[in-house]
């Protein structure tokens, strides 16, 4: 008589019934294989009852990665949102086990913020289930080198949608259990709001990002539509056959068959000018029909044509030291590796880029995840109006125009670049770098005083938010004497300089030269074919160019004393 008896009742009845005559059957039968089949049949029952019961809490430290081919199949199907990494379709399936209790797991740390990862995120919120994360760091599962971190669920029977969150992954793996007990007795709790999460565009668990900070996105505001529009420029599929270094191409196919190309490079806030140049005979009409023989279309090659050539700003994709966005200058071709930002009205560009160059920025970039690359949604999805632009718009925009003209002055004494002048040398009239020097100094104010604005545009007090990021300031350095080995200008910087006079590639100067005449043209201009200190056809004390020069001590061609001779020249 099965009249009200459940589902759940029957079952675990007839498991009962079905493992005691397993048992029976085992003990009773002589052969070995059939003993086998029925341990191995109760073994599995009793699996099936495990997956059945449902539990107060579910601990785990799951696998994570991609799934096996075999199982690929199954996981698409059963956890649609989850299924990309394995450890979160675990987390899916122990809310099922636990729809009332508790879930604790150690796993990788990149859901929180991965874009794939995203519908996990979606359901923690919109179910009020995290409770708490722990940032553990790396080296904490055995032969595992990835991030982790220690994440507490609770499902159900709440309203409380705050998070707890700690750090302790500077402390060594003998002493973390020592740092979470303190953790959990209430020492270094941060409180975060899963509400201030949802907000933001991708969902991001920035539990790094100081919650104040978090909270700026409860406003409407965002970089784009409000301001501009993000674009990740182009492919060339084959960089070595399309692009080349200015000085491989004659000055007078640039701007016609070749066009300036900016693809992104190292971390130079306000100003770099790019050295490269792409292939593009015919409208690309070269590099457009091998992408579409290869993948079919043209799309790659030509994305977001439609603001190529247009002045604005951009910044490199990829960057190790941090985001450092700069002047887009009118007539280049920009690619997926230098993300470019158009504002809507001209005026705002200097006083974007002001804001942008600040530490802050650094933070707000960073919420959508602390990487060395800077995705477009990033930038895209930054909290800024043009409400913001316009208060300090004078301020912004001096201390940024300023940043320009001083990266610029750095770009006129480097010989690779398309503003060069001449060398340090020159310009100081010694062979100390006092131009570097002050330049730096100067930057590292403005880089401050941008710091002190963006703070007031933002109505951050100072004294409640410190940025976590390392101050702009603090980066100057690293890119004010990149190419400069020590103290003193090398010997190396000095003839290479004269050899090029020698040949007539560069005119020859004097010591003491002010660069500031040669670059007097607006940010957002063209650059210009030819660098300013490209050579005429005289050379030094009446001697005429030439194209060959010899290694012979008493020629009148010889390189060594033709090099001698323009030092004496520009040098006294």
């Amino acid at each position: 008589d099965l009249s009200g008896v459940t589902q759940a009742e029957f079952f675990a009845q007839a498991e009962a019934m079905v493992i005691e005559a397993m048992g029976r059957y085992a003990e009773q039968t002589p052969r070995l294989q059939h003993r086998l089949f029925a341990d191995d049949a109760a073994r599995g029952l009793a699996f099936v009852d495990l997956c059945r019961r449902r539990y107060d809490i579910v601990l785990m430290n799951p696998p994570f990665g991609k799934p096996s081919k075999p199982s690929l199949r199954y996981l698409r199907n059963t956890y649609e949102g989850t299924w990309k990494d394995v450890y979160a379709a675990f987390f899916e399936r122990a809310a099922q086990l636990a729809p009332s209790g508790l879930i604790g797991a150690i796993t990788s740390s990149q859901f929180l913020h991965t874009k794939q990862m995203l519908p996990l995120r979606k359901a923690w919120v919109s179910a009020k289930s995290l409770r708490a994360f722990v940032k553990l760091g790396h080296e904490v599962l055995d032969g595992a080198t990835v991030d982790t971190g220690l994440s507490i669920l609770a499902n159900g029977g709440s309203n409380d949608a705050d998070v707890a969150y700690g750090d302790v992954s500077a402390c060594d793996n003998l002493n973390k259990h020592e740092a979470l007990r303190d953790w959990s007795g209430g020492k270094g709790i941060c409180i975060y709001r899963l509400s201030d999460f949802s907000k933001i565009a991708t969902t991001p668990f920035a539990f790094h990002s100081n919650p104040i900070l978090l909270r700026l996105w409860s406003g409407p505001d965002r970089l784009q539509p409000h301001v501009g529009r993000v674009a990740t420029g182009n492919h060339t599929f084959d960089d070595e056959r399309f692009v080349r270094l200015r000085w491989e191409v004659p000055p007078e196919l640039i701007g016609s068959r070749w066009r300036v190309f900016e693809k992104g490079g190292e971390y130079q806030p306000y100003y770099m000018a790019t050295p490269l140049l792409l292939d593009w005979r015919d409208d690309g009409r070269e590099l457009r029909d091998l992408n579409t023989a290869k993948y079919g279309s043209e799309a790659q090659v030509m994305q977001s044509s439609r603001y190529w050539f247009t002045p604005g700003l951009c910044y490199s994709h990829v960057s190790s030291i941090g985001f450092g966005p700069r002047v887009l200058p009118a007539g280049a071709i920009f690619s997926s590796e230098s993300i470019s930002i158009f504002p809507q009205r001209s005026e705002h560009r200097l006083p974007l880029l002001g804001l942008l160059c600040s530490t802050l920025a650094q933070d707000l970039v960073n919420v959508f995840g602390e990487y060395r690359k800077i995705e477009n949604r990033a930038v895209s999805n930054l909290p800024i109006g043009t409400n913001a632009l316009g208060k300090q718009a004078n301020a912004l925009s001096d201390a940024a125009l300023k940043g320009i003209q001083l990266v610029q002055r750095l770009e006129a004494m480097d010989e690779t670049s398309p503003l060069f002048v001449a060398p340090d040398f020159i310009v100081t009239a010694d062979t100390t770098l006092s131009e570097r020097d002050r330049i730096c100094g100067e930057l590292q104010g403005i880089a401050d005083s941008i710091d002190s604005v963006t703070q007031s545009v933002l109505h951050l007090p100072p004294e409640t938010l410190t940025p976590k990021s390392s101050p702009r300031s603090t980066l100057v350095r690293q890119f004010v004497y990149r190419d400069v080995p020590d103290r003193t200008v090398g010997s190396q910087t000095v003839v290479s300089f004269c050899v090029g006079v020698a040949y007539g590639r560069w005119q020859p100067c004097v010591a003491g030269q002010d660069v500031a005449d040669s670059l007097d043209f607006s940010p957002f201009d063209a650059l210009p074919s030819t660098p300013p200190a490209s050579g005429s056809v005289r050379v030094g004390e009446g001697k005429a160019r030439r194209e060959i020069l010899v290694d012979d001590v008493g020629h009148s061609d010889d390189i060594a004393d033709r090099c001698g001779d323009l030092l004496e020249v520009m040098w006294g």
